[in-house]
This record gives structure tokens, C-alpha cells and sequence, in this order.
């Protein structure tokens, strides 16, 4: 008779080796799981014990079904970042539309793409992306209503 020690750490027993290599069988336990017979007092790894190998070696590690179980990983979206990155840098320090458009328009392509191909990721980088790139084209034009780059724009174009 042998005395277990389960996954919720409570002692189970005494029960027969048959039940024991029925746990074993089903999963419950491991050879890693704490036992004793009934004529040792110590506690001792199943594998340690000479009636269990063939038990322990017919079954492989349990398998717990995980949270993505049917779902395939998510891929990055690098348009989707481009985008963000691109409205963050003519938000910032960019005088002229040319990078906000580009970063609208990878915005946009990135949206579509997490939307055509839900396995793609991005989805609120994307939209991050398309807001800035939207707003540094805002603030362009408002700033280029002032008259604040005009001079720029005139050396520019000379």
C-alpha cells in the first residue's frame, strides 16, 4: 500500500500499486510526485520507486490546452509601427506634409491588412498611426494658414 501526495499537496492513501500506476496512467501523477509505502516513513519521488518505471515511461508529460489553443500566433505589423513612427517624426520636427501622408497612407494599409488577416497584429498601432499622421497634417496646414513656413517653403523651393 503506498500513501501520495496529489497536485493539491493533500495526502492520499493508503491505496494499492495498481491505483498508483492508474493515476500515473491518467495524468494525475508524475514521477516527480511525492509517495511513500506504507513500511517507509520518508517521502520519495515515484520515479525513485522500482515498481513504477514502466508506468512512469508510458506516459509522456500531460498536456494542458493552453490559452491560444486553435488561434495562430500573432504576426508583428511593421507598416502599422512605420506609420506611428512616421506621424510621431512630422509631428514633431517635419515642416513639410510628405511624412504624414506617407505615414496616413501606411496607416491605412496596415489597418486593412489586420482587417483582411485577423492574425496580424498592429491593429492599434495602426490606428495610433493614421490619428497622428492625421493630426501632423492638421497642424501643418493650420501653420501654413499663419504663414509660419513660408520662408522655409521659399528656400525650399529656390
Amino acid at each position: 500500500m503506498y500513501y501520495v501526495i496529489g497536485a493539491d499537496q493533500r495526502e492520499y492513501g493508503p491505496v494499492s500499486a495498481e491505483t498508483v500506476r492508474a493515476w500515473i496512467a491518467q495524468g494525475r501523477l508524475t514521477a516527480r510526485s511525492l509517495a511513500r509505502s506504507d513500511q517507509t516513513v520518508g517521502w520519495r519521488p515515484l520515479g525513485d520507486f522500482p515498481e513504477f518505471p514502466e508506468a512512469i515511461a508510458q506516459t509522456a508529460a500531460p498536456m494542458y490546452p493552453s490559452a491560444t489553443v486553435g488561434q495562430p500566433p500573432r504576426t508583428e505589423n511593421n507598416m502599422a509601427l512605420a506609420s506611428l513612427v512616421l506621424g510621431c517624426v512630422s509631428l514633431v520636427c517635419c515642416p513639410f506634409p510628405l511624412l504624414p501622408i506617407a505615414g496616413l497612407v501606411l496607416g491605412l494599409v496596415a489597418l486593412g491588412q489586420t482587417k483582411s488577416h485577423p492574425a496580424k497584429g498592429g491593429r492599434g498601432l495602426a490606428i495610433a498611426g493614421i490619428a497622428v499622421s492625421s493630426a501632423a497634417l492638421v497642424l501643418f496646414g493650420v501653420l501654413a494658414g499663419f504663414g509660419v513656413f513660408r520662408e522655409v517653403i521659399q528656400r525650399f523651393f529656390k
